[in-house]
């Protein structure tokens, strides 16, 4: 489960977020763990981002125990 906001308004803050979580979907559904996953979809995010965006994101792991880490 990933909750997330996205800085800005508009087009271009929406279709910033589209991309984040589908890095981070992609990087998870590798099985990574949450550190690699932002690590990952934070360098992703980050080459070209002339625009200064960022995305606040947090993210848990439901394990079959229905333990919540």
């Amino acid at each position: 489960m990933v909750i997330d906001s996205v800085s800005g308004k508009g087009v271009l803050a929406a279709l910033f977020m589209v991309i984040a979580k589908t890095l981070i979907k992609n990087q998870a559904q590798l099985g990574k763990s949450p550190a690699e996953v932002f690590t990952t979809a934070n360098n992703q995010l980050y080459e070209g981002n002339d625009e200064n965006m960022f995305v606040t994101a947090f993210m848990g792991i439901l394990e079959n125990t229905c333990i919540f880490t």
